[in-house]
C-alpha cells in the first residue's frame, strides 16, 4: 500500500485514474465528486443523498446500494469493461458539473439570495 503525501494540486492525481469509487454511507455534497466529474474521471459512487446531488445514474455516472460490495464491483467493472460507457458518462457528468457547481455562479446566487433577504427584513 502507498499513501500519499498532503497535495495542493490533485488534477494530476484524478489524470492518473481510471475511476473514482465513492463508496460512503453518508454524505453531504461531497466535493470529490465535482472534481472527478470536472476532470472527465468516471465516477462510480454510493446511492445517498448528496452523492444523488452531483451523480446521475446511468447518465453521470454509476450509482450503487450503500454497503453492497457485490454491486460496487459490478459498478466498478461495468465502468472498467465497457470504456465507451464510461467515456460518455464522464462526458456527461463533465458537462453536467459546469453547469450547476461552477462555484463563481453559486457564490453569485448565494450573495443573491442574501440580497434578497437583506432586503425584505429592511422594510
Amino acid at each position: 500500500m502507498t499513501l500519499l503525501r498532503s497535495h495542493r494540486d490533485l488534477r494530476p492525481l484524478y489524470a492518473a485514474a481510471d475511476v473514482l469509487a465513492h463508496p460512503s454511507y453518508r454524505e453531504g455534497v461531497p466535493r470529490v465528486l465535482m472534481e472527478a466529474a470536472a476532470m472527465g474521471l468516471p465516477i462510480v459512487a454510493t446511492d445517498i443523498p448528496g452523492c444523488r446531488e452531483v451523480v446521475s445514474h446511468t447518465v453521470t455516472g454509476l450509482l450503487c446500494p450503500p454497503r453492497d460490495a457485490g454491486a460496487l464491483s459490478d459498478a466498478l467493472a461495468t465502468t472498467l469493461h465497457d470504456r465507451s460507457g464510461a467515456r460518455r458518462r464522464a462526458e456527461a457528468a463533465a458537462k453536467d458539473v459546469r453547469n450547476r457547481f461552477d462555484q463563481n455562479d453559486v457564490t453569485e446566487r448565494i450573495w443573491d439570495i442574501y440580497t434578497k433577504l437583506c432586503h425584505q427584513s429592511a422594510r
